[in-house]
């Protein structure tokens, strides 16, 4: 057997041995020599801790808030976050937050527009609105999460006692990969 095909055979063992851990190499490799991130890579990380080290050169504990890693002013010299949310589910034609958190996101089909809903208001945070996100979206069929572009909040209202809400527009759809 060449050595090419023992590191192959290896491989293939340690992929069904332990899957998460290959599919982070999988993503560190297609990223290696690359210097930004675009919705075009149509990548997607295992774990929200994948994306913080490979695309953010950040150390993710699990800890940061709402799924919120402060990454910096790195864009324009503006601060900026990796935002790593969940998109709401319809039941009985009512949009309902996926999880305890109480955050009810949406996107629009053009995946242009994030629209995001406090639900319960207990959770509201107060980030500035001229902070850039880079999003990367909960996706529940694969249980990953997929990059979709740079966001920045364009409003926020209340109507009559309603949860916050506020509207995001993509202002990029690539971002550049901290190293």
């Amino acid at each position: 057997m060449s050595d090419d095909q023992v590191k192959f055979k290896r491989h293939c063992e340690l992929s069904v041995k332990f899957p998460l851990q290959s599919k982070f190499h999988e993503a560190e490799n297609f990223f290696w020599d690359k210097d930004y991130i675009k919705i075009s890579d149509d990548q997607c990380f295992a774990k929200i801790t994948d994306a913080a080290i490979i695309i953010c050169n950040k150390n993710y504990s699990g800890n940061h808030r709402q799924g919120m890693i402060p990454m910096g002013n790195v864009i324009n010299n503006t601060k900026c976050y990796a935002w790593f949310p969940q998109l709401a589910i319809v039941k009985n034609g009512k949009f309902i937050a996926p999880t305890k958190s109480g955050w009810e996101n949406t996107i629009s089909d053009d995946g242009k527009t994030i629209i995001e809903v406090n639900a319960d208001y207990k959770n509201d945070h107060n980030i500035s609105p001229n902070v850039y996100r880079v999003v990367f979206m909960k996706d529940i069929e694969n249980n990953s999460y997929k990059f979709i572009g740079v966001f920045q909040e364009k409003s926020t209202f209340r109507q009559n006692h309603q949860p916050v809400t506020k509207v995001y527009e993509q202002v990029d759809d690539k971002f550049k990969i901290i190293r």
